[in-house]
């Protein structure tokens, strides 16, 4: 705790803003090392707010199945072919916040623009699924450098 509170002493004498940020960044999420875990809670917090994201991305019909035969039966409203896996919200977000351990959904479902979905949706689901991709990369590269010690607790 002595170590944390020196950090954060020398905090203000940093001058570059990136400085700072990555600083913030260390304290905030892994506590130069003594509170990796934290890293970890902040990938549960992104996989569940990606579920509900993609959940409501479904429910709105901006994320439609990506083959033409299945696209087209979802938009004139009939069922898709029995062998056309369903969409599932919980394994569309692991698959984002998880890309480099889990294949799935993304094969099979993406978020299109068309014209009963507005173009601010599109782009708006689109994005949220880029920033959980990158922001979880980030998060699972913090959580590794904590628990191996790469944040060392001395340095």
């Amino acid at each position: 705790m002595i170590y944390i509170e020196g950090r954060r002493a020398l905090w203000t004498q940093l001058t570059t803003r990136r400085g700072k940020l990555w600083d913030w960044t260390l304290d905030r999420l892994l506590g130069y090392g003594y509170k990796s875990g934290r890293a970890l809670w902040a990938l549960v917090f992104v996989f569940a707010l990606g579920c509900l994201v993609s959940a409501g991305g479904y429910r709105e019909h901006v994320i439609a199945p990506i083959r033409a035969s299945a696209y087209a039966r979802a938009v004139a409203g009939r069922p898709l072919p029995a062998a056309y896996p369903r969409f599932h919200p919980f394994l569309y977000s692991l698959h984002n916040t998880l890309p480099f351990i889990f294949e799935g959904q993304s094969h099979y479902w993406r978020p299109r623009e068309t014209s009963s979905v507005s173009t601010a949706s599109f782009w708006l689901l689109e994005g949220w699924m880029v920033f959980q991709i990158v922001l979880s990369q980030l998060l699972w590269i913090l959580a590794a450098a904590g628990f191996t010690g790469l944040v060392r607790k001395g340095d």
